[in-house]
């Protein structure tokens, strides 16, 4: 046998050894990263796959359409960048619309809201990021009516304004976005929370303007929903404690503010983070969110770390006034293990029941990980047993919650292969 031939031989050899080890890697590394690990919990449908796009895709946000389907915006960087898509799916996660992109930037578009007013219009608000070394951020949105076609509108022009969410009057249509700025207190930065008004082909009927009845005017990654009778119900991170702020259609509030967290024993216990709300058809208002847990077994005393985990909060107002709560839906256990709630969402379906999810961390000695937690509210306040959606593995994250009719949908984003996200569905029936 010649040199040349046995050459040949060696290659084709070592060509069969990496593909091998590479196909039995590839097999490893999907068993402990998919997304479909975990039991279904009875009562829901296993694991939906959303996205197949090799890249990653997160910071998903659903809404419900009046004709009963789910509506997902989501953050993707498979161009590599950010970019905006949309899609549509029935009752069953069946696709309806396929996605579709709504930004269109050389630059990055993030933090993705999205609503449907009552005719089955889309409405996605988002941060545009303006310069490559991404410094200059503005809201913007888009409605892509139930026939397919689109038109977008800047709502802020000053470089400085991030975080949308947006709600709609389903009765007149019109459009509500509250966002954040920066400001400079004493040499600090700090944030303001303001409200726009939009009509339903996006001209701006009332101006970016503060957040009125706020004192000190704070306010971060806020959020609100509009209630049958038109109020906009609005809910911010304020300081430490979180607030929430009743508003008629031009923005003015009604009432007074109600601090949704008392004191505690620690300023970290104190604090609120990522409230979420969801109204009922008798105004109640919904709200969930996160707060730290003070943990000295993981983190001394002031670290960064003590401020991260715990509890996750309800609390429901009525009249602007709090009628149940602040009940603590998710507490960590006393595992080392278990470190508590972030990313909490909440949805309300009739009569008057709300939905939460939370994701939480689980640490141990060589791996962490992050799953979903599902909770149901009754009427009365009362809070069911935790339901672990079977989530995740090594990363489900930031979850979206809606409900409509009786079910309820849970999107999520969550490790797929090794080195990319992809998002994922489940329903409750």
């Amino acid at each position: 046998m010649n040199r040349a031939s046995c050459c040949q031989k060696a290659s084709l050899l070592w060509k069969i050894t990496l593909c091998a080890l590479y196909m039995m890697l590839a097999f490893t590394a999907n068993s402990i990263f998919t997304a479909a690990q975990g039991p279904t919990p009875q009562g829901w449908s296993t694991n939906i796959r959303v996205t197949n796009t090799h890249g990653d895709s997160y910071h998903t946000d659903a809404a419900m359409s009046p004709a009963g389907n789910v509506n997902l915006a989501i953050e993707d960087i498979s161009l590599g960048y950010p970019q905006v898509w949309y899609t549509q799916l029935d009752s069953s996660g069946n696709s309806v619309m396929p996605f579709r992109r709504v930004s269109f930037t050389g630059n990055h578009a993030m933090q993705p809201d999205i609503a449907i007013d009552g005719a089955n219009n889309v409405f996605v608000a988002w941060t545009s990021v303006r310069d490559t070394n991404v410094q200059q951020r503005d809201i913007v949105v888009r409605r892509i009516s139930s026939a397919g076609t689109s038109m977008m509108r800047s709502v802020t022009q000053d470089g400085i304004s991030q975080f949308p969410a947006i709600a709609i009057n389903r009765q007149s249509g019109d459009v509500y976005i509250v966002f954040q700025k920066p400001y400079i207190y004493n040499g600090m930065i700090r944030w303001q929370a303001y409200f726009a008004k939009l009509d339903n082909n996006l001209n701006v009927i009332v101006p970016p303007q503060q957040m009125r009845g706020l004192y000190p005017p704070d306010g971060k990654y806020a959020d609100l929903a509009v209630g049958p009778d038109g109020t906009v119900h609005a809910v911010m991170e304020w300081g430490f404690f979180g607030r929430y702020i009743r508003l008629d259609p031009t923005g003015q509030p009604i009432g007074s503010e109600v601090q949704l967290w008392g004191p505690g024993t620690t300023w970290q216990e104190n604090r609120v983070i990522g409230p979420k709300i969801a109204v009922d058809q008798q105004n109640n208002a919904h709200i969930v969110f996160t707060t730290p847990l003070h943990d000295p077994r993981a983190y001394p005393s002031g670290s960064p770390g003590a401020a991260r985990g715990g509890y996750a909060v309800y609390v429901k107002i009525r009249n602007g006034q709090i009628a149940t709560g602040p009940t603590r839906a998710h507490i960590p256990s006393a595992s080392d293990y278990d470190y508590g709630a972030e990313n909490a969402d909440v949805a309300v379906d009739e009569p008057g029941r709300a939905s939460i999810v939370v994701q939480t961390y689980e640490y141990g000695s060589f791996t962490s990980s992050s799953k979903v937690i599902y909770y149901m509210v009754d009427a009365q306040g009362v809070v069911s047993p935790a339901v672990d959606l079977g989530l995740g593995g090594w990363g489900a994250e930031a979850p979206a919650i809606v409900a409509n009719a009786g079910k309820v949908f849970v999107a999520w984003d969550d490790m797929y292969g090794v080195d990319n996200r992809e998002i994922f569905l489940k329903i409750k029936s």
